[in-house]
């Protein structure tokens, strides 16, 4: 099973997110749980528990902590933990490889199409 974990806190775009991987895996077959959390305490207060996921997509821009200091809390529970950042600040991207993201999205639904596609 895939466990996705989407962290944003603007739930318009954690829902737009959670609806287009639940429907290219859907049409894929593919079993799958995506979570979603609205800030980055609730996804941190997972601890250990944290390193159930494949993958998290998180916001780069957050009320709290940045999406790549998230990051940088997940990966000290969860050092192999593939990450990738969503936002609308194109400033951001190159910024968002020094986390070790696997990829930059754009919040648009081709982009998370094909994030999706190359890894599942």
């Amino acid at each position: 099973m895939i466990r996705i974990a989407l962290c944003d806190d603007q739930q318009s775009f954690l829902e737009l997110e959670k609806g287009i991987i639940e429907r290219y895996l859907t049409q894929r077959s593919i079993d799958f749980q995506c979570d979603i959390y609205i800030s980055e305490e609730d996804l941190l207060s997972q601890d250990e528990a944290i390193s159930k996921y494949n993958s998290f997509i998180l916001d780069y821009k957050m009320d709290g902590l940045t999406g790549f200091e998230t990051a940088l809390e997940i990966y000290g529970v969860y050092p192999n933990a593939k990450i990738a950042f969503a936002t609308n600040y194109y400033d951001f991207t190159r910024e968002g490889y020094k986390y070790n993201a696997v990829r930059y999205l754009v919040k648009q639904e081709e982009t998370f199409k094909l994030y999706m596609k190359k890894l599942y």
